[in-house]
């Protein structure tokens, strides 16, 4: 992860993708890995750059 926001409705995430990750199966697995945390916040998740590896 490189960044983390958390503002009263939302959390913005920005994070760094290793190559051979699939955007939307990481997202979602980010999503559900905060939800318990977020009081009822939204998520937006950014992919800022990929990591060749």
């Amino acid at each position: 992860m490189c960044a983390l926001r958390v503002f009263d409705r939302h959390i913005e995430v920005d994070l760094v993708l290793t190559a051979g990750h699939a955007v939307p199966a990481t997202t979602a697995k980010l999503r559900a890995a905060l939800a318990p945390l977020l009081a009822g916040r939204a998520v937006h998740v950014t992919v800022v750059d990929l990591d060749a590896g």
